[in-house]
């Protein structure tokens, strides 16, 4: 799906459909033709979706997303001094 997030270590494996702006959570593994419908949270062994069109996790994931380019911004202008080592 589009706009995802796959969390560390999580394995998807071929004919697994994720659906979009869904969040794969750490160490889950989605096997093979499982579906997973849009904006699910998928956790465990195997991965299972435990919250289905959790439109919070949206919101903090767009936030998060956002802050980091706000923060790259910040280092791109200057605002953080290069450290010698």
């Amino acid at each position: 799906g589009d706009r995802c997030i796959i969390g560390i270590n999580s394995t998807i494996l071929d004919g697994a459909i994720i659906g979009d702006e869904c969040i794969i959570g750490a160490n889950a593994l989605v096997t093979g033709l499982t579906e997973i419908p849009p904006r699910s949270v998928v956790m465990g062994l195997p991965g299972k979706a435990v919250r289905h069109n959790d439109l919070t996790i949206k919101e903090r994931a767009e936030r998060s997303a956002q802050s980091y380019i706000e923060l790259k911004n910040l280092h791109l202008e200057g605002h953080f001094p290069r450290r010698a080592f």
